[in-house]
């Protein structure tokens, strides 16, 4: 029911062209219908220099492709930084917020039930992640008892159904850190994409075999009557495209495909009738994929045995005041400059570091720290298991917030076996890590400083709080 130039024009998904020798065109068309994909063929290459299109043998468009590729000037846009605009209408809070609690098992409790970290295990229970019944790392781990509530970081496929060898898969991953946007897209864009590969790491892939995917959903960034500060939007895109850009060639992976919506903003009128806009934040999906070159390399985030050593890899960034999670929480805590910065060349360092320890089977489980924090990451690594984590830190009493709950990039929380520290630490030589403590039969998480305890909170109570979105109590 398409007319010829919506059928030319059209922009319907997951379609790609290929260019095949005509002697070739049978063992192409084999080849997709084997693998259950529909192919056409729909033309072929002249040397007219000319677009021509036929339907029902009747010439519809004949177009010359000077026209087509020189004909319309490209745009010259002009990008403005300015750190004060930042602060965009999309940061204007809906709820009145509370003061930060002086308890840091009341803090570590908010957290875990907020918007962005409590479970959406009942959004992700809609939609298939088994694939040939092959997924082998799904979205959610822990003990059967507790319902598989704690959150992997990540999804891998084995590829033995899917044409592989039987000791073969591949990861897929996430990054995203829109709050980070109203500081610095650069920064915004470089935590996204660490978070993605880092991800993928925890679970088991190769840093060494990983490629990105970015998606752009950015507010309009071309200035206009309506857009007085488009100007601005579009230096952000710049900064977050160079950031893609250098730490794309610092880590040595490729972004094979990406996709890109920039104009994410409402105009429209509020309940008293005013004219309004609200514009999304600048936001940047990293989507990494790598190979888990063996199946024994494959991990997941939960606690797997009492008395193991808990390790955290990457910078401890006490010194930072870089909790977005708690801003976006308590009206009295405010994420401040300069924000943690990423060594790039160390932190590849020690993630193919990490990937050789979990091939040789010594990381019992791994969890990145992201969202929320340090304490969030620890207790959602045994919140869905009948162990506990005892953690101790010899920290200034001011110091704690942001030791605890500071959300820069980088950091993985490992736990292993006694008997293999020496070989882990001996790996790990030269390259940032903590030994933060051990696990227990507690089922609590349990945090000293200057032997103090400073926290104590139950896997019951942590679990609740995870899953009030869900209506599931454990």
């Amino acid at each position: 029911g398409l007319s010829p130039y919506e059928l030319m024009v059209s922009e319907s998904q997951e379609r790609m062209t290929f260019s095949v020798e005509k002697n070739k065109i049978d063992d192409f068309l084999n080849l997709a219908k084997k693998r259950n994909v529909e192919a056409s063929v729909v033309g072929e290459f002249t040397s007219n220099g000319v677009l021509e299109v036929f339907y029902d043998k009747k010439q519809v468009a004949s177009l010359d492709l000077h026209f087509l590729h020189e004909s319309l000037a490209p745009m010259r846009l002009q990008a403005h930084f300015n750190s004060s605009h930042n602060k965009a209408s999309w940061h204007d809070k809906i709820e009145v917020k509370k003061e930060i609690p002086k308890s840091n098992n009341q803090i570590l409790l908010d957290l875990l039930s907020s918007a962005n970290i409590r479970s959406h295990e009942h959004l992700v229970r809609r939609y298939d992640h088994e694939v040939k019944a092959a997924t082998i790392v799904k979205p959610f781990t822990g003990e059967k008892k507790y319902r598989h509530s704690s959150p992997n970081d990540g999804g891998v496929v084995w590829l033995a159904p899917h044409g592989g060898s039987a000791d073969n898969a591949v990861a897929i991953t996430c990054g995203i850190n829109p709050k980070v946007s109203k500081f610095d897209t650069y920064a915004m864009a470089e935590y996204a994409i660490d978070e993605a590969v880092r991800n993928a790491v925890s679970v088991g892939a190769n840093p060494e075999e990983m490629v990105l995917v970015d998606n752009y959903c950015w507010p309009d960034p071309i200035s206009s009557e309506k857009n007085l500060d488009g100007s601005h939007k579009l230096a952000q895109l710049v900064r977050a495209s160079k950031a893609i850009s250098d730490l794309s060639i610092s880590y040595g992976m490729p972004f094979v495909s990406g996709k890109d919506s920039m104009k994410n903003d409402f105009l429209g009128n509020n309940e008293k009738n005013e004219k309004i806009k609200i514009s999304v934040p600048p936001t940047l999906l990293i989507t990494a994929m790598g190979r888990v070159p063996t199946t024994k390399a494959i991990c997941t985030s939960e606690v797997k045995s009492d008395d193991s050593l808990v390790y955290l890899l990457g910078d401890g960034l006490e010194n930072y005041s870089s909790a977005f999670e708690l801003e976006t929480l308590y009206s009295n805590y405010k994420v401040s400059f300069p924000l943690p910065s990423l060594d790039a060349s160390l932190q590849l360092d020690l993630y193919k570091k990490l990937h050789c320890l979990m091939k040789m089977q010594i990381i019992e489980s791994a969890h990145d720290a992201s969202d929320g924090g340090l304490l969030v990451a620890l207790a959602e690594k045994s919140m869905a298991t009948s162990f506990g984590i005892e953690c101790h830190f010899n920290l200034r009493d001011d110091d704690e917030i942001a030791a605890f709950f500071n959300e820069g990039p980088g950091r993985v929380i490992v736990t292993i076996r006694k008997e293999n520290a020496e070989q882990f630490e001996k790996m790990l030589k030269g390259l940032p890590y903590k030994l933060l403590g051990k696990t227990t039969d507690s089922k609590q998480l349990v945090v000293f400083n200057k032997n103090s305890r400073v926290l104590e909170l139950s896997n019951h109570e942590a679990l609740n709080a995870y899953k009030i979105n869900v209506g599931v109590s454990i």
